[in-house]
């Protein structure tokens, strides 16, 4: 299995981005990394394992208290660790130290991410930010305008999207749109996110949409923009998996080795 490469010459930015994002559709993308019962998600030995087996890596990114990003998917620590803390109101230092599920593992920092994957295979960040936007961002993009390999960025929050395409245009950004059903936020936020009301502002690159979701203003809303590339998350089923890679789509999954 091999990742989809740019070309050498340098086009305007547009096709520049087409080309970059091929391995978006063509290289099954794992869930927080290749994880399991060995390797606990969003950890380093999780993205050596999908290294090793030539997938991309989706995983997610926080700002902890001390404006320094680390690859963690929740508000708190309590899930996967013995622990219970807000990231926003931790240091580095202190998320560093604690250990994921049992394992040797701990939480790691987006450049300690960085330095282990260094280009060997693709990489979607995405970004988890429900408050104010412009302090992770900028360190996003202060540490990525010093990274050589491929990546893209995909968010549920459009302002968040927006605010690094305007700073950066040749950054791939994706909008993530699903049921919102476990989502605790306003209605009024709800309502425009599940209806993709605010698309034609931001005009992603890509669409990471959630499988099996079956909402008719998602669905017009992907037509009317049929150009953008579509992957589709979290895939659980091998054959599913397959059939999507083979229409053309991308596949984020887990549990399971796509053959």
């Amino acid at each position: 299995m091999s990742c989809t490469k740019a070309s050498s010459p340098t086009p305007p930015i547009k096709s520049s981005k087409v080309q970059m994002m091929n391995w978006l559709s063509k290289t099954p993308i794992t869930h927080r990394g290749f994880h399991n019962n060995e390797f606990p998600e969003n950890s380093l030995g999780a993205f050596e394992y999908a290294i090793k087996n030539d997938y991309a890596i989706e995983f997610d990114i926080r700002l902890t208290k001390d404006k320094k990003i680390v690859v963690f998917h929740d508000l708190d620590t309590s899930r996967v660790t013995r622990t219970n803390l807000l990231v926003k109101n931790s240091t580095l230092s202190e998320l560093e130290k604690i250990k994921l599920e049992e394992s040797t593992y701990t939480i790691p920092s987006l450049v300690d991410v960085l330095k282990l994957v260094n280009g060997r295979v693709p990489l979607l960040i995405e970004i988890k930010n429900e408050g104010g936007v412009g302090d992770l961002e900028e360190e996003l993009i202060r540490i990525l305008d010093n990274y050589k390999g491929q990546f893209a960025i995909q968010s549920f929050n459009p302002l968040s999207l927006k605010y690094i395409s305007d700073k950066r245009e040749n950054f791939s950004i994706g909008l993530l749109v699903g049921s919102f059903k476990k989502s605790k936020i306003s209605f009024l936020k709800k309502f425009l996110l599940k209806n993709m009301l605010l698309t034609p502002i931001l005009r992603p690159d890509f669409f990471s949409v959630e499988y099996g979701v079956d909402i008719w203003s998602q669905q017009t809303m992907l037509k009317i923009f049929s150009s953008k590339q579509i992957i589709y998350w979290t895939i659980r089923n091998e054959s599913v998996a397959n059939d999507l890679l083979t229409s053309g789509k991308g596949v984020i999954f887990e549990g399971f080795n796509i053959k």
